[in-house]
């Protein structure tokens, strides 16, 4: 052996001996001396093991074969059996006999590559496999535990369960950090114990035929751990000044209220989040005698996923199913609308329920996910829709219910039935409502005697076929989707003002609409369901149904609802008739009850709103452009605007007139002007040293220098005040740190901003299907293909003046336009991202530049001032000018101008025409 392989073999040993040896025995001292009853015996896999590293067909035998993977880590061989992404992973082991049981011992790997040591492993043990006892927690009762850090090989040893069974199931909670969640194994071991345990009974959870969850006694605990790192919620540190905020209250919150528990996660706006939480229930209940849950929740902010994702579910173990969770409500099965709704679910047989939990995912700045009721019930609920009120109501003078006789051909309790067994789950309704008088949101209606006590609409099946299309046999539904016209009609012959339909909907709890996830089922337009009044002389006229319960014009999975159209009070209205034309809905009506009298019952339906006017001033009077400093104080104003900036204690601009419409209030926090994100540290102008370094007539410089130590950064302004609304900002920052240093940028940045009144101080958010809204709100949006242009306006129409906010991006830099309303007034600006503008030590960068615009008028005149700077440069781009793209109908539809432009030698020209419909959201000087 030639000396360099010598010397090769020792630096070999050397590291080798550095290296921490993942040794197979890690733990194997905790085992107990006693016979291992599992070995080769049958391994049922009630979750398939998936993990592509270390599944192959031989799993079923492997984890009882008494073999122990020798890779490091375990499951580079394919003697392991793993499961990646599966909560919960169970696997059944059938000892062929009921055996005395003194323990258990699993052997896993875990500590690198997102693979982490399970949350849970629960144990339960059954003589017959029909019924399961729970034994306990294997993590909870570990002999010895696992090495806190870095991978291990480990035995999972609990020695003192004194049980016995035949099959010993094994249901295994990974633990999910973001990069993955894991369950990698390799062998177990169940040890005999004594033979006077035959004799002990097992332990049965209690089986009662109605229970109810106890919120005082139900303790909720977060599940942080088990939350990716990406999603928790994240703690901003406010930085203004002196002052900071944020460091203090905690950042999800389970909190018991007088309509329930809710639960809340604080965040940004925009960024999907998530939390869970979980509730060891005192004792343990079987559903053996409850065959039904109900639940009662009130929804906000919840983010719609594109797998399905429970958020309120039952924990435990299924004698008979392979899981041991029971979804009760799904992301997508909520609607967002903060009101209560109550649904109900089968359970499935032999269920243990040992825990509740919640999961609240979300983009939102102030989700809220409230439970107010949860039984378990031994037969399904004759009533759960808490709109209806089947106690003995007065008749009320001028509400007449109408028989609808002959129309009845079925009954709720079979159409309860058929929307369970459909669709395994059923929102607001009723199996069962006593005959006579009923009120549903206030409105009495008369339900029929007798089993007939519903009104049946037809329902015609959906017709296909195989047909050609370009050289392919497709299904013809596809190719040319059909709507059906079926009709139930009512015989009325009555003088009215308001008409009121107790409808009831089966229906998928969850709808696609475009390229979305799956969301909460919404009807809202007349390809749905449409009510045709038909009035004397055979004059009729077509309504959508207004929902009492969810005040508006839409039909959510409620299975039954109280809903109303307006009637033309001036004519006799001879019949109603309903039209079902989508496929996969089905409706029927329970009551009818006409309102006689002289007074609306639901003003809304037949009142128009007060057309909203905006405030129109003249143009101010003619004023040159003025830069002064006076002291620690900058001012540039023109014409248009005066905009004041305090530089006393950092950047603040803290004085805004628009002088459209001077005497308007405008209100602006002094934290406005600047801010800067670094990590999970959010800083103002204030944080800085400003200095003016020279002015023009139409200009000012200024360097902005860090008061904050762990800040190393200068930021160099230019502000010019054009003759035109316009006030722009350069921005130039630079590193003056020995470490990279990436930082999110805002300037302008807008904080407390109103205009006049807070309540009347508009939103225009030109993103996909544009946000015009005088609602507290948090909007952000990239700049991309949601949001196309590069600009968003406050405005107030009572003042008749707003304030725009655009960028100059034509090189199509990575931003995000942000706005928020919130009580104390409107935040926001154009954010350029941190992790695409990461500065070396030393180094500096330029950001597009960004413009404040004071304009008179509404959203309109923002769109105005905005197309004519994308008119004084933009220029088409290849077809955009050719009469065949400017005459595509789908253009014709919704453009805003006939003619992009026309190349001439002397530059571009313009022509307006009268669009078949505008879109505000078209960026483009279409």
């Amino acid at each position: 052996m030639n000396p360099r392989s010598v010397w090769l073999l020792i630096w070999l040993a050397l590291w080798l001996a550095s290296v921490p040896a993942a040794r197979a025995d890690d733990g194997a001292t905790a085992r107990p001396q006693a016979e291992n009853v599992a070995l080769g015996k049958s391994v049922l896999f009630n979750t398939t093991p998936n993990d592509g590293s270390a599944t192959d067909p031989d799993d079923v035998l492997q984890l009882v074969d008494g073999r122990l993977s020798p890779a490091t880590p375990m499951w580079y061989d394919k003697s392991t059996v793993g499961w990646a992404l599966v909560d919960p992973t169970v696997f059944t082991i059938d000892l062929g006999a009921v055996h005395p049981i003194r323990g258990v011992a699993l052997h896993m790997g875990a500590g690198q590559a997102g693979v982490e040591w399970p949350s849970s492993i629960q144990i339960y043990v059954s003589d017959d496999g029909e019924r399961y006892s729970h034994v306990g927690n294997l993590m909870e009762l570990l002999a010895t535990r696992p090495p806190a850090a870095g991978y291990a090989s480990f035995w999972l040893v609990a020695d003192k369960l004194e049980t016995h069974g035949r099959f010993v199931k094994f249901v295994c909670s990974p633990i999910n950090l973001g990069t993955g969640a894991y369950i990698m194994l390799d062998e177990v071991e169940i040890y005999r114990g004594e033979a006077a345990w035959l004799d002990r009974p097992l332990v049965w959870p209690a089986a009662p035929e109605q229970w109810r969850a106890n919120r005082q006694e139900i303790q909720w605990r977060d599940n942080t751990a088990t939350t990716p790192y990406a999603e928790r919620p994240t703690r901003l540190l406010v930085v203004d000044g002196t002052a900071e905020q944020g460091r203090e209250g905690p950042l999800q919150q389970a909190v018991l209220g007088d309509s329930g528990m809710s639960f809340t996660v604080l965040g940004e706006a925009g960024r999907p989040r998530s939390m869970s939480w979980s509730a060891t229930l005192p004792e343990a209940i079987s559903t053996a005698k409850c065959r039904y849950a109900l639940l009662t929740f009130r929804a906000e902010g919840i983010r719609r996923t594109y797998a399905p994702q429970p958020i309120v579910s039952l924990e435990g173990v299924s004698d008979k199913a392979s899981g041991n969770s029971v979804t009760l409500l799904e992301a997508n099965m909520a609607l967002n609308d903060g009101l209560s709704h109550t649904l109900t679910r089968p359970l499935p047989e032999g269920f243990t329920l040992r825990q509740l939990k919640v999961m609240l995912p979300t983009e939102n700045d102030a989700p809220r996910l409230t439970l107010e009721r949860l039984e378990l019930l031994g037969s399904p609920p004759e009533v759960f829709n808490t709109e209806i009120a089947t106690g003995g109501t007065a008749p009320r003078e001028g509400l007449a219910a109408v028989e609808l006789g002959a129309a009845l051909d079925g009954s709720l309790a079979d159409w309860h039935e058929r929307v369970l067994a459909k669709y395994g789950i059923a929102f607001d309704g009723a199996r069962a409502l006593p005959a006579g008088r009923i009120e549903v949101s206030g409105v009495p209606f008369a339900i029929a005697p007798g089993e007939r006590n519903l009104a049946l609409m037809p329902d015609s099946a959906e017709e296909n076929e195989r047909v050609q299309f370009l050289g392919q046999t497709v299904d013809s539904r596809n190719l040319g989707p059909t709507s059906r016209d079926d009709t139930l009609s009512v015989d009325v012959d009555a003088t009215a003002r308001e008409a009121y339909l107790l409808l009831a909907l089966a229906a998928p709890p969850v709808q696609t609409r475009g390229g979305l996830p799956y969301t909460a089922l919404r009807l809202d337009d007349i390809e749905c369901i449409a009510v045709e009044l038909t009035y004397d002389r055979g004059r009729s006229e077509t309504a959508f149904p207004y929902s009492l319960a969810d005040r508006g014009c839409y039909l959510p999975a409620r299975e039954l609802g109280a809903y109303a159209v307006a009637v033309d009070p001036t004519r006799r209205l001879k019949k109603i008739s309903l039209h079902s034309h989508q496929f996969g809905l089905s409706f029927a009506l329970a009551g009818l009850t006409l309102n006689t009298s002289d007074t609306a019952l639901t003003p809304q339906l037949a009142a128009f709103p007060a057309p909203e006017y905006t405030v129109r001033h003249p143009e101010p009077p003619a004023r040159p452009v003025a830069v002064t400093v006076q002291g620690q104080r900058l001012t540039l104003s023109n014409r248009w605007y005066e905009y004041s900036f305090d530089l006393s204690g950092g950047f603040a601009l803290d004085r805004f007139v628009n002088r459209t419409n001077s005497a308007a209030t405008i209100q602006l926090a002094p934290s406005s002007g600047l801010r800067l994100r670094v990590g999970d540290t959010v800083y103002t102008g204030r944080c800085f040293e400003a200095g003016v370094i020279r002015t023009t007539p139409t200009a000012a410089e200024l360097r902005l220098t860090s008061t904050r130590p762990e800040l190393p950064l200068e930021i160099a302004v230019t502000i010019t005040a054009h003759d035109s609304p316009e006030l722009s900002f350069a921005v130039e920052t630079r590193n003056l740190g020995d470490e990279p240093l990436a930082a999110e940028l805002c300037l302008p940045a807008l904080d407390g901003l109103t205009i006049g009144d807070l309540a009347q101080t508009r939103l225009f958010f030109p993103q996909y299907r544009t946000v015009d809204t005088a609602e507290n709100i948090a909007l952000r949006a990239p700049y991309g293909p949601e949001f196309a242009g590069q600009f968003m306006d406050v405005y107030s129409r009572p003042a008749g003046i707003g304030l725009m906010v655009r960028t100059d991006n034509r090189e199509q830099r990575m931003a995000n336009f942000t706005l928020r309303k919130d009580a104390g007034g409107v935040a926001g600006g154009v954010y350029f991202p941190a992790e695409f503008n990461e500065l070396d030590p030393g180094a500096g960068r330029t950001y597009p530049p960004v413009s404040l615009f004071a304009h008179g008028g509404d959203w309109h005149a923002a769109f105005d001032l905005y197309r004519n700077w994308v008119r004084s440069w933009y220029q088409p781009y290849k077809s955009q000018d050719e009469d065949y793209f400017l005459n595509a109908w789908d253009l014709q539809c919704y453009r805003v101008f006939r003619q992009s432009s026309r190349r001439t030698g002397r530059g571009s020209s313009w022509t307006r025409s009268s669009p078949s419909r505008s879109s505000a959201s078209a960026m483009c000087p279409t």
